[in-house]
C-alpha cells in the first residue's frame, strides 16, 4: 500500500551528507524542508528540497529553540534527521522531539551516541572480551585525571589525536579533533583541555586504508549495509574521504555488527576502521550514529539509506540487497581539488608522484564508471554550483 508522502527537516543543508538527504528523501516523493545558517548553502539550492530556509545558528540554544518550534508548527514537519550539531543544540529538550527522530532509542542512548568517550568508555567496561579487541592504543581522560592520563600516553604511539565531545564540552565549545606530533605538545595542551571539557579520548597513530562500515539497523534487525575503502584522503597522509568505493571485508563487518548488537544502537550509523592491507589487522577508529559525507556513493550503489529509515520509522523493514564491490565515487569540487593541492605542497612526494596525481585527477573526470557525488539525476546543477564556489574559494 502507497503511503503519503512525509514532511521532513532536513538541518544543516551546507553539509554533504544533508545535501544527499535531502536528494533522497525527495526522489522519494516526501516533502523536504532544507535549512541551514547560510544562505548560500549547497542544499538549499537543491531541485529536490521543497522549502529552503535560513535557520539561526546553534551559538544561542533559545533562539534556535524557538526558529525551530516555529517552523516545526508552520511546515507542519512529521520528521526530522538530525545531525550532531542539531542534537547538541536541543539536547535540553530533547524528549519532546524525540518522536520525530528516526531512531529507536532513549534520550540518554541518543547523547551518547554523540560521544566518543562514551563509546571506549562503553566497550573498556564490557564483559565480552570481543569488544576490547580490535581497538587502537588509546587514554580516556576524565577532568581530573591528568596526571594519571599523561602517564596512560607514555606508550602510545605518535602522532596522537585527541578527540573531545561537544557533549562533554563546559562552556558551549562543539566537537574537536586535534593532531599532536609528539607527546611534548599534547601534555602541554591537557590542562587547556581540562578547562573546556570534562572528558576526552586520545588515540595513538594507526597505518593503513581508511575503510567504513554502514548499516541502518532497526528492531534489533540489521536491514542495510555497505562498506567501502577510501582511495583518497584530504589531506593525501589521512583525512576526509575525497574519493572512495563500495568493497567488502567479513571480518570488519562482523566486528561492526558486534558492536551495534553491544550498543544496542536503531537507526543509521557508520564504524571507521583503519586496515592495514599487508598484515590484515583493522582496528576501531570512532562511531558516528548519523549520516555521512561519503552517503551519495551508496546511493549511487542502490542502497538509499535516508529513505530506509524513513520507511522503517513508518513500520517498513524491508532488506536492502548487499551492493556490489568496487563502485567508485568521489567528491570532485572542492574536495579531490584539495586532496591533489596537499600533494602538490608535499615535501615527501617526487615531482613524478606529484605529476602522476595531476594526471589522475583528469582520468577520474573521463572514467564514465567514476561517480561524482554532485552530478545526481534530476539535480545536476549543483556540481557547477560547486565548482562556482570552489573557485571562489581558492581565489579569494
Amino acid at each position: 500500500m502507497t503511503r503519503a508522502p512525509l514532511r521532513i527537516l532536513v538541518p544543516e543543508a551546507h553539509s554533504i551528507a544533508a545535501v544527499a538527504c535531502i536528494r533522497s528523501l525527495g526522489r522519494a516523493g516526501h516533502r523536504v524542508v532544507a535549512c541551514a545558517r547560510d544562505g548560500d548553502a549547497l542544499g538549499l539550492a537543491s531541485r529536490y528540497a521543497a522549502v529552503s530556509l535560513v535557520a539561526p545558528g546553534y551559538s544561542d540554544p533559545i533562539v534556535f529553540e524557538s526558529w525551530l518550534a516555529t517552523t516545526l508548527r508552520e511546515q507542519q514537519i512529521d520528521l526530522i534527521i538530525p545531525s550532531e550539531g542539531f542534537l547538541l543544540a536541543i539536547r535540553s529538550a530533547l524528549g519532546p522531539y524525540l518522536r520525530m527522530l528516526p531512531v529507536d532509542a532513549s534520550p540518554d542512548r541518543v547523547l551518547a551516541s554523540l560521544s566518543k568517550y562514551d563509546l571506549f568508555d562503553s566497550f573498556a567496561r564490557a564483559d565480552d572480551s570481543r569488544l576490547r579487541e580490535n581497538l587502537p592504543g588509546y587514554a580516556l581522560v576524565a577532568r581530573g585525571d591528568e596526571a594519571r592520563a599523561a602517564t596512560a600516553i607514555e606508550g602510545l604511539r605518535a602522532p596522537l589525536y585527541l578527540k573531545a565531545d561537544g557533549l562533554h564540552a563546559r562552556g558551549g565549545d562543539g566537537s574537536e579533533v586535534r593532531r599532536f606530533a609528539g607527546l611534548g605538545a599534547l601534555r602541554e595542551a591537557l590542562p587547556r583541555y581540562a578547562e573546556r571539557y570534562d572528558r576526552y579520548l586520545i588515540q595513538e597513530h594507526v597505518d593503513g586504508v581508511g575503510v567504513g562500515a554502514f548499516f541502518l539497523r532497526w528492531k534489533g534487525e540489521i536491514i542495510a549495509t555497505l562498506m567501502h575503502r577510501r582511495l583518497h584522503e584530504v589531506p593525501y597522509t589521512g583525512g576526509q574521504s575525497s574519493l572512495r568505493e563500495t568493497w567488502w571485508h567479513q571480518a570488519i563487518y562482523d566486528d561492526a555488527a558486534l558492536r551495534l548488537e553491544a550498543l544496542d544502537w536503531n537507526g543509521v550509523g557508520m564504524l571507521e576502521y583503519r586496515w592495514n592491507p599487508a598484515t590484515g589487522a583493522f582496528r576501531l577508529m570512532e562511531f558516528n550514529a548519523r549520516f555521512w559525507g561519503s552517503l551519495h556513493l551508496a546511493l549511487f550503489a542502490g542502497v538509499d539509506f535516508p529513505a530506509l529509515v524513513v520507511d522503517a520509522w513508518r513500520g517498513d523493514t524491508r532488506r536492502a540487497p548487499r551492493p556490489p564491490s568496487g563502485l567508485k565515487c568521489r567528491l570532485t569540487f572542492p574536495k579531490e581539488i584539495e586532496y591533489v593541492a596537499s600533494r602538490l605542497k608535499s615535501s615527501e612526494l617526487t615531482m613524478a608522484e606529484k605529476a602522476g596525481s595531476v594526471a589522475e585527477f583528469f582520468l577520474l573526470g573521463l572514467d564514465p564508471r567514476v561517480r561524482s557525488d554532485l552530478w545526481f539525476p534530476g539535480d545536476k546543477g549543483l556540481y557547477w554550483r560547486s565548482i562556482r564556489l570552489a573557485l571562489h574559494k581558492f581565489l579569494s
